[in-house]
Parts: structure tokens; sequence; C-alpha cells
């Protein structure tokens, strides 16, 4: 495990003091898991750059299109049905 150091402004420090206390961990817990779920969010970030990703969603998108609208056309009916009734 490394140990970093940090330098946050009062307001920061107040602000994760407040948020560590209401939540029953220290500092150092909120930060490492702020920083984990920030990390995650990046890497599934580049994940969704990926060409090869990109080039299957192109292929994808007018089916996934068509499907869409022919849900949301049974959806219609059933809800145009459903008020006869």
């Amino acid at each position: 495990m490394k140990t970093i150091s940090l330098n946050l402004d009062d307001e920061l420090n107040s602000t994760l003091e407040m948020i560590s206390s209401e939540q029953g961990r220290n500092k150092a817990e909120v930060v490492v898991d702020v920083v984990r779920k920030y990390l995650e969010t990046e890497k599934s970030k580049r994940a969704l750059q990926d060409p090869k990703l990109i080039e299957l969603y192109q292929q994808l998108i007018e089916e996934d299109r068509e499907l869409a609208e022919e849900g949301l056309e049974e959806y219609d009916n059933m809800l145009s049905e459903a008020d006869r009734t």
C-alpha cells in the first residue's frame, strides 16, 4: 500500500471532515473511495472510446433505433387498447 499527501484548502478540508464524520469514516477512507470511483469512471470512459467498440455501435445503431420504434408503437397500441376497456 502506498501513502500520498494532499494539500486541501480550508473549505475542502472542512467539507471532507463533515462528510467523513457523518459517515463514521476517517478522511483517508473517504478520499480513497472518491479516488477509486473517479478512476473507475475514467477507465470506463476510455473503454467507450475504443475504436472497435465505436465501430460496432455504428453498425448496430440503426437496428437499435428500429427496435425502439417498434417497441414504442407496441406500447402505444397496448395503452390505446387498455383505454378502450
